[in-house]
């Protein structure tokens, strides 16, 4: 196998598809790439058994031919290169050259039978929307994701359709976050699948900007996502996820109308008190038309004070300051409405038009 191809191009393809490789694994064929060079060009694949991406560039092929290499190993070089031609034969024996300009390496590779076959997946119903868009809706629903596998549906992101209208949710069992958008083009039928996380991550770094429109098809417990130049899939997290709506119904609650900025740079400052060795609540006290937030450690006081609409007479509610944050940096609004029914049950960020977006956030009890 022999080929030249841009630098340029070959790095996009790498940042695209080495994500999907194993670090480590007893198969050395999953910590690699799978390269397939063709008369019309290259291609790359990466695949752990979970999650696959694919993606193609136009190259110079003087020789056909496939094999493996080590993930890790192609990156690093061809990262490194300046920008200009780079070219890479990999012999009969396995030994492979890769170089650019005056700069040559050389390793081995692994014979492409190696590689496992990646899931066959087909464009069959599905959701298409722009890039731009799936990127803001994931980004504001991700920060919820669980990282405790003590309940793997959690581990992921609910894609769901209900007609015209598609549904991200997330939940770790302190926040759940719901994001809404109507769709122009509505699937044949109402779809219901959740995505591994760390599939997102890589969905998230490969997504193109703007308006280009990309589709996500669901089969056979595995979904396809085709980003344009790049295909990526995924098997599909097994179980039930949470009934989102039924959590989300807080009734006779109290609307308080809060600005998202101010509170987003007091929340910050109280959060220089609170680090991962030691975190104290921090406490949203509400009375006479302000919202006083203060948080005291063993060393440190914090206090802040913020005019606010519709001001319950006199509550007190503790919150981890991260959690909070978290939700208010996905909105994207000047203000948004806090409902709140007491200081010891859930509190929901909503919009004050619409319903676009749902943050959920549970309290902390306070010590007295």
């Amino acid at each position: 196998m022999k080929f030249t191809c841009e630098c340029g191009l070959f790095k996009k393809a790498l940042a695209a598809t080495t994500p999907a490789a194993l670090a480590k694994s007893s198969n050395p064929a999953l910590e690699g790439i799978y390269v397939l060079a063709e008369e019309n060009g290259v291609t790359l694949r990466g695949y752990n058994y979970r999650t696959s991406a694919e993606t193609s560039f136009p190259a110079q092929v003087s020789e056909t031919g496939a094999c493996i290499i080590n993930a890790r190993f192609i990156w690093d070089i061809v990262r490194s290169m300046p920008d200009g031609m780079v070219h890479l034969t990999v012999r009969d024996d396995l030994n492979f050259v890769i170089g650019c300009g005056n700069t040559e390496l050389t390793g081995v590779a692994l014979p492409a039978k190696m590689f496992p076959e990646l899931p066959f997946l087909k464009k069959l119903t599905g959701v298409t929307l722009p890039a731009g868009l799936l990127k803001e809706m994931i980004t504001d629903v991700a920060y919820a994701v669980s990282e405790n596998d003590n309940h793997p549906i959690n581990t992921g992101i609910l894609f769901e359709t209900n007609g015209t209208e598609l549904i991200l949710a997330a939940v770790d069992g302190y926040r759940l976050s719901v994001r809404r958008e109507t769709l122009k083009t509505v699937p044949q039928t109402d779809l219901r699948f959740v995505v591994p996380g760390e599939c997102i991550k890589i969905v998230l770094r490969n997504l193109p900007d703007g308006d280009e429109m990309i589709g996500i098809y669901p089969q056979n417990q595995h979904a396809l996502f085709d980003l344009g130049a790049i295909r990526m899939s995924t098997r599909l997290l097994d179980g039930e996820f949470i009934d989102y709506r039924t959590t989300m119904s807080i009734i006779n609650a109290q609307k308080v109308t809060l600005p998202v900025l101010p509170l987003i740079r007091s929340l910050e400052v109280m959060s220089v008190i609170n680090n991962d060795r030691v975190r104290v609540p921090v406490r949203f006290h509400f009375k006479d038309g302000y919202l006083s937030i203060s948080v005291m450690s063993s060393t440190s006081t914090a206090t802040d004070a913020i005019p606010v609409e519709n001001c319950p007479e006199d509550m007190e509610i503790g919150f981890n300051d991260r959690y909070i944050l978290d939700a208010l940096r996905s909105v994207h609004e000047d203000t948004v409405v806090m409902n709140v029914t007491s200081p010891l049950t859930p509190c929901l960020f909503t919009p004050e038009k619409g319903n676009y977006f749902a943050y959920l956030v549970l309290p902390v009890k306070l010590k007295k």
